[in-house]
């Protein structure tokens, strides 16, 4: 298989530098994308990685989270969320040729209740990309280390209020892990139950 790399212009100067860059990794043997800029990039990848994100809160492995109804329908609800202010932000969600991925961009067009029939399915297709372990960030929680999830749902809810849009998936998870964080909570001395019990009410909360 080719080697594999996106690139992504900052400015218009380094967009000029970037063509050589392209036609030097091309001739090295790498297939290659050239972005207008590397927000879309950015973005683009940001909304892939949080997909099964509410994982690192209840424990669950990816797939066991696509296939539980009430949380497939909060990565659902969250999934839209993060589209519409990408949308809202005009940030055209990056067309990578060799990853999956541009069906995302689909699936938050379509009605949560024809998605609901294909939950099994989806679950499989997430699940050959990613391990069936729980995540990186559900592992450091249960070893008391610190996590990057807030780092990741920050962007979402800031872009979110700066657009007159909401994300509460989002907005419960970060509410969730700062409270663990201070010492407010324990995650990993509630069972599994217990967790997708907080984070189910902690979204309610931000849909009132």
């Amino acid at each position: 298989k080719k080697l594999r790399i996106a690139l992504g212009s900052v400015t218009k100067e380094s967009k000029e530098l970037l063509e050589g860059v392209d036609e030097m990794f091309m001739k090295a043997g790498f297939e290659t994308r050239l972005f207008e800029s590397y927000v879309s990039m950015e973005w683009t990848k940001l909304i892939t990685n949080l997909l099964g994100s509410t994982a690192a809160i209840t424990g669950l492995s990816v797939k066991d989270t696509f296939g539980d109804q009430e949380l497939f329908e909060l990565e659902i609800m969250a999934l839209k969320s993060r589209l519409e202010i990408m949308r809202a932000a005009h940030i055209p969600f990056a067309a990578i040729p060799w990853q999956k991925i541009s069906v995302l961009s689909k699936a938050g067009l379509l009605p949560e209740k024809f998605l609901r029939n294909f939950r099994f399915q989806i679950a499989e297709i997430i699940a050959q990309g990613r391990n069936n372990k729980p995540p990186a960030a559900a592992r450091k929680i249960a070893e008391g280390k610190p996590t990057e999830i807030m780092f990741y749902h920050r962007p979402i809810i800031e872009f979110g209020f700066r657009h007159g849009l909401r994300s509460p998936v989002d907005e419960a998870m970060f509410e969730i892990i700062s409270e663990h964080e201070k010492g407010l909570i324990s995650l990993a001395s509630l069972t599994t139950r217990e967790r997708k019990d907080l984070l189910i009410k902690k979204y309610k909360k931000f849909m009132e």
